[in-house]
């Protein structure tokens, strides 16, 4: 802004250059705003988040608790319920997904992963710890993905699940 300044002081016909070029320079750096916008990797997902889409389950805590932001927070699933999950990852990366498991799920629970369409792979999570971390297996490549959970339970088992972390290969 100083040098636009600076240049219509210096010359009378910068200043209608500027005012010719203005609105052409704006739509230049909003398209490198999209653009750099678009080519973001993404790091940490929580799980509640209005971009990862719900088949079935609840938010925890329950709406209308009180004092709701002193509780961990996440996306609770029974038996059968999924969530699909939009990343944008690097070549090599890792996913981690950080929750809990509740009821009967702590002996053993099994989630469904799916990236894209591919054919499901069955991961087993069982513990008895306050927020368990599960390695999910390697996504198919670098790129753009969808990538869903779906629990498979025994009756009163639920996961909340919290978020997922995606760890570069510079992290591993």
């Amino acid at each position: 802004v100083l040098l636009a300044v600076w240049a219509a002081k210096r010359r009378a016909g910068a200043g209608a250059f500027l005012a010719r070029t203005l609105i052409a320079m704006w739509l230049v750096a909003a398209a490198a705003l999209v653009l750099s916008l678009d080519l973001r990797l993404d790091r940490v997902i929580e799980a509640e988040a209005p971009q990862v889409r719900k088949s079935g389950g609840s938010p925890v805590p329950r709406a209308g608790t009180p004092a709701r932001y002193s509780h961990r927070r996440g996306w609770r699933l029974d038996d059968g319920n999924r969530v699909t999950v939009p990343l944008n990852l690097c070549d090599g990366a890792g996913v981690v997904l950080d929750g809990w498991l509740l009821g009967t799920a702590r002996q053993g629970a099994q989630l469904e992963i799916r990236w894209d369409e591919e054919e499901p792979l069955v991961v087993p999570w069982s513990g008895e710890h306050a927020t368990e971390s599960l390695r999910l297996p390697p996504p198919p490549g670098d790129g753009r993905h969808r990538l869903s959970i779906t629990l498979r339970s025994s009756p009163h088992g639920a996961v909340v699940l919290d978020r997922l972390v995606v760890n570069r290969v510079e992290d591993q």
